[in-house]
């Protein structure tokens, strides 16, 4: 919040935000690794870079750098997702509106929204997420556990279809649409589905 820049002046959102570390506040939750989803240090922080990002693809500013996930997320449309990893993978964006743009957050219980103030723009923009192929996961994997008595399961995690996806920014000018331009192309691995099944022993069936 409060960030301001200067013409031709480049955003990096790892350098702003800083290392996602447990020292520096960051909690554990929801990260991709290895194709599966699982907790770690600073999971979610991909929701404050997706977020960012369209807002600042909607406020006209050039795209430098920017990541999909193996897996498709499911808080934004496919090809509109920003994933950062503090060592590997960044969101960046140049401001080349010609005056300065300031960028302002704001925080609730249960969103986030980003706001871009600079020169006002002659264009008005649109997103489109356009799906254009889609593969199935394999069979389910059965984890065998002790935890559960026979005869019963838990999902662990459910099962979502892959798909290839592309990403198109319309532009209008004065009501007019003017340019439909594909501005990224992604591929989204399929989710195994894995269920825990029962393997535990009823101590009343021995006692029969």
């Amino acid at each position: 919040n409060g960030i301001c820049l200067d013409t031709g002046e480049e955003f990096s959102f790892n350098k702003t935000v800083g290392e996602r570390t447990e020292e520096r506040g960051y909690k554990q939750a929801k990260i991709i690794i290895d194709g599966n989803f699982t907790e770690g240090v600073g999971g979610g922080v991909c929701q404050v870079s997706t977020t960012l990002y369209n807002a600042v693809i909607l406020g006209g500013l050039k795209i430098t750098e920017q990541h999909s996930h193996s897996l498709q997320v499911g808080y934004v449309e496919p090809s509109f997702d920003a994933m950062v990893s503090f060592n590997s993978s960044d969101l960046k964006f140049v401001n080349q509106t010609g005056g300065k743009v300031f960028i302002a957050v704001y925080l609730g219980d249960n969103f986030i929204k980003f706001e871009v103030y600079g020169k006002k723009p002659t264009e008005e923009y649109m997103r489109v997420s356009v799906v254009t192929e889609s593969t199935k996961p394999q069979v389910e994997e059965r984890i065998e556990s002790d935890e559960l008595f026979v005869g019963q399961s838990k999902v662990i995690q459910n099962a979502k279809d892959g798909i290839k996806s592309e990403g198109y920014l319309i532009t209008y000018k004065n009501g007019e649409r003017v340019k439909n331009v594909k501005i990224r192309s992604d591929s989204y691995n399929p989710i195994r589905g894995r269920i825990m099944v029962g393997t535990k022993r009823n101590e009343q069936e021995f006692q029969a």
